[in-house]
């Protein structure tokens, strides 16, 4: 969980981060996801995408586009860690659209899981 809890933190600091460029292909990663890890940042339902949270120290830079397998395991990894499968949610992907929109992207239009973290029994909040 821990890696993961790391990975969310560097992502959101390369959305809300003030390099633009490191900042717009966070947005991108997250608005192309399918596979979508939803936590909590100041009580707001914030998302990422599952394959860039499954591996140990992720950074935008050492990040690759993952292959079918690759994005499979990633999947796994996570189910691993919440200890839950993924579900599919209209309201959750009406809010994923939300975020997307707060953070001046489209998504697309892809069919999404997710997989909501929990800490202590309540939602995970970064």
């Amino acid at each position: 969980m821990n890696d993961i809890i790391q990975n969310l933190t560097t992502l959101e600091g390369y959305i809300t981060g003030e390099d633009k460029t490191l900042a717009e292909q966070a947005k991108k990663l997250v608005k192309e996801g399918d596979s979508i890890v939803v936590y909590k940042v100041e009580g707001e339902n914030h998302f990422a995408p599952s394959e860039f949270c499954a591996t140990k120290d992720t950074t935008l830079k050492s990040f690759t586009t993952p292959s079918e397998d690759e994005r499979k395991d990633a999947n796994k990894a996570v189910a691993k860690v919440v200890g839950k499968e993924a579900f599919a949610n209209k309201t959750i992907d009406g809010k994923f659209v939300e975020y997307c929109t707060s953070i001046g992207v489209k998504p697309g239009k892809s069919e999404r899981i997710y997989w909501r973290l929990y800490e202590g029994g309540s939602y995970l909040e970064l």
